[in-house]
């Protein structure tokens, strides 16, 4: 009899912990996420007359530490295409190339305060630090080379994730990197983007993606 009597609360309570567990889930149901964005890249400085907008695709994971906040792991890539400065002059610095474009390796670390207005709806926010790879991609016609700047930069966010299914989410988001430029010239390895923005230290990017993001546990 108390054999029967233990066992059955053994049961009772296990069917509690896991209705408790499954509740929990669905109170937070964007516990880890990993999700992909795609949109529209543009710069705020003279890189703009070089190269104009381009492009912005990313990989990103989103962990939960603890309601309401979380850290978002990225790794994009801006491609800014083409241009047709195929001769640049900056002081006792000159290229000429037959054809050149640029593209941006994104690995970012940012943490998110995300804070919900509705039932399947968050808004969130977050900033964080960066590793900016920028690499002028240069067609000579006969052979083709990299010329390659690495920076470290700062970025920030807001955004909104919109849970469509139950282990799916809409993600729209804009975003701001800002790193730091070398305005040496005379040297064998210039900075590119400081060549192409013609002086224009610092330069400022905003993108701004949508995408999906599909919860993992």
């Amino acid at each position: 009899m108390k054999i029967t009597v233990v066992a059955l609360l053994i049961a009772i309570l296990s069917t509690n912990t896991f209705a408790q567990s499954e509740s929990d889930a669905e109170k937070d149901p964007g516990k880890e996420r990993l999700g992909i964005r795609f949109g529209y890249a543009k710069t705020a400085n003279n890189l703009d007359g070089s190269f104009g907008a381009g492009l912005d695709l990313a990989l990103h994971w989103v962990q939960r530490i603890k309601k309401p906040v979380s850290v978002d792991f990225t790794f994009g890539a801006i491609y800014l295409g083409g241009t047709d400065k195929t001769e640049i002059t900056q002081g006792t610095f000159h290229a000429d190339f037959d054809n050149a474009s640029m593209r941006i390796i994104t690995v970012t670390i940012a943490p998110m305060l995300e804070l919900p207005i509705g039932e399947r709806t968050d808004v969130y926010l977050s900033t964080g630090l960066g590793l900016y790879t920028v690499s002028l991609l240069i067609d000579e016609n006969i052979y083709e080379f990299e010329l390659t700047n690495n920076h470290f930069g700062v970025n920030a966010g807001i955004g909104v994730f919109r849970r469509i299914f139950t282990n799916w989410f809409l993600d729209f988001n804009l975003q701001i990197h800002k790193f730091w430029t070398a305005d040496d010239l005379d040297r064998f390895d210039p900075d590119w983007l400081y060549v192409y923005s013609r002086g224009d230290s610092d330069p400022l990017f905003w993108v701004v993606t949508t995408g999906v993001a599909l919860r993992l546990f």
